[in-house]
């Protein structure tokens, strides 16, 4: 057999010339959909898939025959340059088609595959013994449930089962993919679900700290008259019990309620903005407990409809690790009328399940905004994830939503805790690079005036005690999309080469914007194991905060949703009022980087463009 090994293909974004054509190109030309050069090939290894085991995986076996495989083969959409156009012309004020978005669903009729190839794909798999295949309602995706060795089978691969250092077990490809046919074409951007070993992380700081008892009912008895009276007349927002105003003061953490009105949600609630209306996605790779969030809501006299959608066997049961009780309470305080969508799967995801869950929050567009806390640190991420995910956050765009994700916990090096050979570069967090999520970061709030810095507890060896810091940086991956530039985010960090683009296009920087996320100096107060908890964040807890505001924002616009805000949010970044400027500290978290990333005079890679001043925001952006 003839064997051509093939590098991996890494899709980066370029710009059009002029945003007057609204068109972003990529920097390589597509082979068209299942062309007769990529018939040609007998057998192509796609090297970009080859194994990238932690350091110290150590092998203890072959993965059992009968181990069930999700395979997806992830399909790039049709006409990108149509696709880019589309977003940017619906996205960027001043056009025709401006907050002209899709209706739902009809993203796969405009930009999915075409059916040629997805028929294309299934006998390809159906020939490699691979059956019952099926497509994504987006067509982005053709998957099946198999097994470990008809995959064996189907590509030439050994499927290993590995040990971590850290005690996580998991199964990986010991070499790259053997394919051919249009499985090796330019239509196919990878083959999802050869491993779960570079999982995400939950990006949560979180002390633990108990300062009540761990019964809910005593907990909040203080409080049960407010939760049962009536709401004022005039919409001001959910207010905290004592319960957890106490629990606020003693560990110098904040309450929803003050943080709301350290950026202005308060002044939006009382002109009866509350979120109602709105649905808002949570992305969770681990269970919370249900009689946590009543204790909440019985706090914050809230009763915010919670519905949880759990897929590959849902995330299990217990109270979790607090990342997904605190992401799903944040949103619950700070969007009182809204309802909460929240997408839940194991932690051990393989790649696989990793970009389908984005997937399935995605297509059926029924929340305008998103969120995820969840993260993988860019370098370690591999080409296949990336690209596979890429078109479903083009898909969200489409659709006129707004996904944020945290931009990590280990500052300027997100890959510190991966324990790969990147762990002391500069690095960014996947999803929060990708031009189509909006990346949130993390910053200190000393006072509610706002007073804010950008977190960073350094590193333990860098003298400080190690909780983390702000993520922020330079993609290795995609160019900076139109919305970033001519608009003060130039400066001398920026970079032409580390995501290998020609000197006329620079890299895209994180992260877009900030809020709270310090655990030690203004943490946040959650409900989590019976108890009320200070001293929690993480760029986790600012994520959802965004989310929440933009679903509060949405219930106030008399025009509709804000749509896709990241070019808005650049665009009106130009005027006072929108956002505190963030001007002090830097995400060097290891100080093993000359205090890269600097706060600077407006747009810097540790704040973004700062905190939202959300009165200013809501009349901008609506």
């Amino acid at each position: 057999m003839n064997v051509v090994t093939r590098p991996g293909r890494l899709r980066r974004l370029t710009l059009a010339a002029t945003l007057a054509a609204g068109v972003a190109m990529f920097g390589q030309s597509l082979v068209a959909e299942g062309t007769a050069s990529a018939s040609r090939l007998v057998a192509v290894r796609l090297e970009r898939m080859a194994p990238r085991l932690p350091v110290g995986a150590r092998a203890v076996g072959s993965l059992a025959v009968s181990a069930p495989i999700l395979l997806s083969v992830a399909l790039e959409p049709r006409n990108e340059a149509a696709l880019q156009a589309f977003i940017a012309a619906a996205s960027i004020s001043g056009t025709a088609q401006y907050h002209h978005y899709l209706a739902p669903g009809r993203f796969a009729a405009v930009f999915g595959p075409r059916s040629s190839t997805i028929a294309a794909v299934e006998a390809e798999l159906r020939s490699l013994g691979i059956n019952g295949a099926h497509t994504s309602p987006d067509r982005l995706f053709v998957e099946a449930n198999t097994t470990a060795a008809r995959v064996r089978a189907a590509f030439r691969v050994r499927m290993q089962r590995y040990r971590l250092p850290n005690g996580w077990a998991g199964f990986s490809n010991s070499q790259a993919p053997l394919v051919s046919g249009v499985l090796a074409s330019n239509a196919v951007t990878g083959i999802l679900g050869l491993e779960n070993l570079m999982r995400p992380q939950p990006l949560l700081v979180g002390h633990a700290r108990l300062v009540h008892d761990r019964d809910p009912s005593t907990a909040t008895t203080a409080h049960n008259s407010r939760a049962a009276a009536p709401r004022k007349t005039e919409a001001s927002g959910p207010k905290a019990c004592a319960a957890a105003t106490s629990a606020a003061t003693e560990n110098d953490s904040y309450t929803d309620t003050q943080l709301a009105q350290a950026y202005k949600l308060s002044s939006l609630y009382a002109d009866g903005a509350e979120g109602k209306g709105q649905t808002v996605a949570i992305y969770e790779l681990e269970p919370y407990s249900t009689s946590d969030l009543t204790a909440f809501q019985k706090c914050y006299a809230t009763s915010v409809k919670v519905r949880n959608v759990s897929e590959f066997g849902g995330p299990g049961t217990g109270a979790g690790s607090g990342e997904a009780i605190m992401d799903i309470e944040n949103v619950v305080a700070l969007a009182p009328a809204s309802q909460i969508l929240v997408y839940q799967a194991p932690g051990d995801v393989s790649d696989s399940q990793y970009v389908t869950l984005f997937d399935d929050m995605v297509a059926p567009d029924t929340a305008k905004q998103l969120t995820t806390s969840w993260g993988l640190c860019e370098l370690d991420s591999g080409s296949t994830v990336i690209n596979s995910e890429y078109p479903v956050f083009q898909e969200a765009a489409t659709y006129g939503e707004t996904f944020y994700a945290a931009a990590g916990d280990d500052g300027s090096e997100d890959c510190l805790e991966d324990g790969t050979s990147n762990a002391k570069k500069l690095s960014v967090d996947d999803p929060g690079s990708d031009p189509y999520v909006v990346s949130v970061g993390g910053l200190r709030v000393e006072s509610l005036t706002p007073t804010e810095t950008v977190w960073n507890d350094h590193t333990e060896a860098a003298g400080g005690d190690g909780d983390g810091a702000g993520g922020g940086g330079i993609s290795a991956e995609w160019l900076m999309p139109t919305w970033q530039l001519g608009t003060g985010v130039i400066n001398k960090f920026s970079s032409h080469t580390i995501c290998g683009a020609s000197s006329k296009y620079y890299c895209r920087e994180v992260p877009d914007v900030s809020a709270d996320a310090d655990p030690d100096v203004g943490g946040w107060v959650i409900y989590y194991q019976g108890s009320w908890q200070g001293g929690n964040g993480g760029t986790s807890a600012a994520a959802p905060l965004w989310a929440a505001l933009t679903a509060v924002i949405n219930s106030q616009c008399k025009t509709g949703s804000v749509g896709f805000d990241a070019p808005r949010l650049y665009e009106v970044a130009r005027h006072a009022g929108n956002f505190t400027d963030v001007t002090s500290g830097n995400n060097d978290y290891t100080d093993g980087h000359s205090g890269d990333y600097p706060a600077t005079k407006g747009f810097d890679l540790a704040s973004g463009l700062g905190s939202p001043i959300a009165t200013g925001l809501a009349n901008s952006l609506c």
